[in-house]
């Protein structure tokens, strides 16, 4: 997310670990944040914020703000949150990889409200050559039209790549595509 919220958010986190105090972070965050994050132990000097956003190719995009202004997440999907927006510059990983020098990576974690199957087309090629790990979230948003099922399906089928839940289950594409249709 390379919106100003999001970087004050990745500020404030990066502060929370120096001082320990959850009332540093400005927006709303869940009732259970904390329990999660206050063990971690994040060495800060190996992560970089980078305020570009992730699609398929170098653009400048609408970035749909939250209904909320202190919640963090915004969305380069239309109608998803609302009709507010900035404009940020997208851009694929291989070719942020590339500005940056990167060679390979070992895990590609996409939680970008809707845009995972963008920025997975993006990565086709990086996926190709360094088999990372994914980390991703589903959500009815993802799947908004055949072709992009379609897109996931054989990306899944040229690399080998296999589903698992949060309880580490496998689970196949038809099966998450039932139970996205059952969300309101």
């Amino acid at each position: 997310d390379p919106t100003k919220r999001a970087k004050i958010h990745f500020d404030e986190t990066k502060e929370f670990y120096q001082t320990k105090n959850i009332h540093i972070f400005t927006g709303d965050i869940q009732k259970d944040y904390y329990t999660h994050i206050k063990d971690l132990k994040p060495n800060f000097e190996k992560f970089q914020y980078v305020d570009i956003g992730l699609w398929d190719h170098l653009d400048e995009l609408k970035f749909f703000k939250p209904t909320n202004p202190k919640y963090v997440s915004h969305s380069l999907i239309p109608n998803m949150v609302s009709n507010e927006y900035e404009k940020v510059k997208v851009d694929s990983i291989g070719n942020i990889m590339l500005k940056y020098q990167h060679q390979h990576i070992d895990l590609l974690k996409l939680d970008i409200e809707g845009a995972e199957m963008k920025a997975l087309e993006g990565a086709f090629n990086l996926v190709g050559s360094t088999s990372p790990l994914i980390i991703m979230e589903f959500s009815k948003y993802i799947f908004s039209n055949q072709s992009k099922v379609t897109f996931f399906n054989n990306f899944l089928n040229k690399f080998d790549y296999s589903i698992y839940d949060t309880t580490c289950n496998k689970i196949n594409l038809d099966k998450i595509m039932i139970n996205l249709d059952n969300l309101n």
